[in-house]
């Protein structure tokens, strides 16, 4: 069945792949125009795809999440390369096919930011003509100077990013986004510290994350995640560990399993752990047993049979 699926998602990132090539060429040829109401023409419906004779549960739920990433990752690449023409239809000045081709990526993306800035710039360029590139983007980087001089360093850096829509080779953005990704990473890393000092780890981590983010080769950075997580895992297993027992204690002993289950994801292999789930298992068993055995003698015989396959799962 495996190997069924593979088989399956090759065949579809293949046409995919075809279909791609087909419409570079045709860019390629002629800018080609958009047909409106064929935005669902971009995309494969692989929800018409057949789940055949998958019997296994967990193997329908792998299957449909296997194609669920190729589907995700084929829109991807199908966005992707519709932006790319878009962008060439905008550096062309031809600013309504282009507006056009930014709107038709938002009804299926609303979150391609690239596109909602080409989109924007198209439409002003197309509505102001007489407005040049470059006053537009000195525009921009005023907007930028203002945000960064306020302490607003994301906006600014958002601002950056348009600029960088509309003139990827722009040198003096590039400086710019270097410097105030330094600056956010920096902000990210100083969270973190104080978060640590709290010994609130996993807001400490989150901090850190974002900041690797823009700081991939920071060694130091890394370390103390690797020893923060550490502790964060001691910290959870202590606290679970603690409510298991008070679980336990209070004769809850569905519940504390539950919880022991859950520690044994967080660290596998505790001695302790496995010492507790193995008593409570007997005695989780046990108690279904009897109340199994209460009911039969009740002539509450559907409600026995649950108990006892109840007790029959813990292992009695």
């Amino acid at each position: 069945m495996k190997k069924q699926i593979i088989l399956g998602v090759t065949f579809l990132i293949t046409a995919v792949s075809a279909f791609a090539a087909q419409q570079a060429t045709t860019f390629r040829k002629e800018i080609p125009v958009r047909q409106h109401g064929k935005e669902e023409g971009m995309l494969l419906d692989l929800g018409k795809i057949s789940l055949g004779t998958l019997n296994d549960v967990e193997e329908k739920k792998q299957y449909l999440s296997t194609v669920q990433l190729e589907k995700q990752r084929i829109q991807n690449y199908t966005l992707r390369m519709v932006y790319e023409n878009a962008y060439q239809l905008y550096k062309m000045g031809d600013y309504q096919r282009a507006q056009e081709m930014a709107q038709t990526i938002l009804s299926i993306d609303p979150n391609f930011k690239q596109a909602q800035t080409l989109a924007k710039q198209a439409q002003h360029m197309g509505t102001y003509g007489t407005t040049s590139e470059s006053q537009v983007i000195d525009a921009k980087f005023q907007e930028t100077l203002n945000l960064y001089e306020s302490g607003r360093l994301v906006e600014a850096n958002d601002k950056l990013n348009e600029i960088l829509t509309i003139q990827p080779g722009n040198t003096k953005a590039q400086s710019w986004k270097r410097k105030i990704d330094a600056d956010i990473a920096q902000e990210y890393a100083r969270r973190g510290e104080v978060a640590y000092e709290k010994e609130d780890y996993q807001a400490a981590l989150d901090s850190w994350y974002n900041s690797l983010l823009m700081r991939k080769d920071d060694p130091k950075l890394v370390a103390k995640i690797a020893e923060t997580e550490t502790k964060l895992r001691k910290q959870q297993v202590e606290d679970s560990m603690k409510q298991a027992l008070d679980f336990y204690n209070k004769g809850q002993y569905v519940e504390s399993y539950a919880v022991f289950e859950r520690i044994t994801k967080i660290q596998p292999g505790d001695a302790r752990v496995e010492k507790y789930m193995s008593q409570l298992k007997n005695e989780i068993a046990a108690g279904y047993y009897n109340a199994g055995a209460n009911s039969y003698n009740a002539a509450r015989f559907d409600q026995a049979i649950s108990y006892w396959n109840n007790a029959k799962k813990m292992g009695c």
